[in-house]
């Protein structure tokens, strides 16, 4: 559930979404007036230890999030100190099914945030086919 309370700039988070954590940003993002002003971020929980695989994150229609498109690239992890994860940056959108009045909405479970494609080798995306498969 999303709450913008009075006098505040802030929205509150009742329930967050993916995994329940999403983290405010520190990007700027002038809006057309169809979302709430704060952009956030949340992050993918999962890599591709897959050098050259190409990641596409892209809005969803009719989503309660204005989504950020952007592509990132996988790498070699097992040669990397530091994994940085991929922070996909968002709005909540205040217009839609999902608005209950002005200041309030209720976003339903199973809700779409985004869509994930990616572009690997055939050997990765068969492993990945297979791995979801078994799920």
């Amino acid at each position: 559930m999303l709450l913008k309370r009075k006098n505040d700039t802030r929205l509150s988070a009742m329930e967050k979404v993916h995994m329940r954590q999403f983290y405010l940003s520190d990007i700027v993002n002038e809006s057309d007036g169809s979302c709430f002003e704060e952009v956030y971020r949340l992050f993918i929980p999962w890599i591709l230890d897959s050098p050259g695989t190409i990641m596409k994150i892209t809005p969803v229609e009719n989503s309660a999030f204005k989504v950020f498109e952007q592509e990132s690239r996988f790498s070699d992890y097992e040669c990397m100190r530091r994994i940085d994860p991929t922070m996909i940056q968002f709005q909540f959108k205040k217009i839609g099914n999902h608005m209950i009045d002005e200041e309030y909405g209720k976003i339903s479970r199973l809700t779409p945030t985004f869509r994930l494609t990616f572009s690997g080798s055939d050997i990765m995306i068969k492993r990945v086919k297979e791995f979801y498969a078994k799920g």
